[in-house]
């Protein structure tokens, strides 16, 4: 499928660019995807890709993290061709959801949601610690917001432990979730966050 999508003419742009890992916005026809490409990955046929460690690695988080009912995005294989045109490397396509959607948009432009919007994401992020999920950074621009179905769109840093999360390291979310959403304007944050989360234990 995805092969006969990025062969059509599309239209490419950068949304981050490091030393290893870029990411890219894929317009082709009507479809819209977000492409996360490894720099000097090469491959040629599309099922290597899913031989590389890295990709197997998020698959597989992928795997733990749908069979725990807990929703995100589905990660799909292929290739992308990068300026110059004639360059292919291996990454991961996932449907683009629209910017609107982000927790963090949503939590800095419409204070009247923001509310609803953030007890949702606590309980998200309660359900993720009570499976033994966590990622390493759990702030409002990692999530979006479709209705009351939260949605993670961090697949690299998520982490898996065979029992509930420990206390610890839950409090160490709950302040990165509080900081983000201080960098959008919200009043002591913090005290909201935890509030919030203690209610629910």
């Amino acid at each position: 499928m995805l092969q006969a999508f990025l062969s059509r003419p599309a239209e490419s742009r950068v949304l981050k660019s490091g030393p290893k890992l870029g990411s890219f916005e894929y317009r082709t026809g009507e479809r819209k995807f977000f492409i996360k490409v490894r720099y000097g990955n090469f491959f040629t046929p599309l099922l290597e890709l899913f031989r590389t460690p890295w990709a197997l690695r998020i698959l597989d988080r992928y795997k733990r993290f749908e069979a725990s009912g807990l929703s995100t995005l589905i990660p799909l294989g292929g290739w992308v061709a990068v300026k110059p045109w004639d360059k292919f490397y291996s990454g991961l396509c996932f449907e683009y959801l629209p910017w609107e959607y982000k927790a963090s948009f949503i939590c800095r432009h419409f204070k009247e949601r923001g509310r609803e919007i953030l007890l949702l994401l606590v309980q998200y992020l309660y359900r993720m610690h009570e499976e033994g999920f966590t990622i390493r950074d759990p702030k409002l621009s990692n999530f979006f917001v479709l209705g009351k179905k939260v949605i993670l769109v961090d697949l690299d840093s998520l982490r898996h432990f065979s029992r509930p999360v420990e206390f610890a390291r839950r409090i160490r979310d709950l302040e990165v979730l509080a900081r983000s959403l201080g960098r959008v304007g919200w009043e002591n944050p913090e005290k909201l966050v935890r509030d919030l989360y203690f209610a629910l234990l």
